[in-house]
């Protein structure tokens, strides 16, 4: 998204201060929401806020290049933001509890090493892609790939759920 949408406000014609507008909305968002967490986590568990947030955030970023208003941009900025925010701390709450208590700084050293392998990667093949296809084409195979993310998620899930409730009956 931080990729992507100066590329996609510049496309349709949207001043510089307008496009950060945009993306200071989503970070904003994503900061706030952080508050009220845990009033989630009381509701949800820790599976259902992950994949709620990011099944909202592939439905969010799918919807992007069929809006060009500088309003519209502003509320899906929001609304990813919000969906963004909800899933790092859900993530690393995750993380947390499935690694091995001597082996938790080595699962948080492979997830940063992941995530600046995409911050080079994401850039590198969403240009290649839009040098071909257009920017709309990119976004969706953002999205796709993060429901296809949430899809692997739910069968962890359930399978979960069913061998405890194996191990509790």
């Amino acid at each position: 998204y931080l990729f992507l949408m100066p590329l996609y406000g510049s496309q349709i014609g949207m001043s510089a201060s307008r496009i950060g507008v945009v993306m200071g909305a989503f970070s904003l968002a994503t900061v706030l929401v952080r508050s009220v967490l845990p009033l989630f986590v009381r509701r949800l568990t820790t599976w259902q806020v992950l994949l709620l947030s990011l099944s909202a955030a592939s439905l969010v970023l799918s919807a992007f290049p069929f809006f060009s208003s500088y309003a519209a941009l502003v509320a899906l900025g929001v609304l990813l933001g919000i969906c963004l925010g909800l899933s790092g701390p859900m993530a690393l709450a995750l993380l947390y509890d499935a690694a091995p208590p001597n082996r938790l700084g080595a699962v948080l050293g492979l997830r940063i090493t992941l995530m600046n392998t995409c911050l080079t990667v994401v850039p590198l093949l969403s240009g290649s892609i839009m040098a071909a296809v257009g920017l709309a084409p990119v976004f969706w195979l953002l999205a796709g790939m993060m429901a296809a993310g949430c899809y692997a998620l739910r069968i962890r899930w359930r399978d979960k759920r069913l061998a405890a409730a194996r191990h509790g009956a």
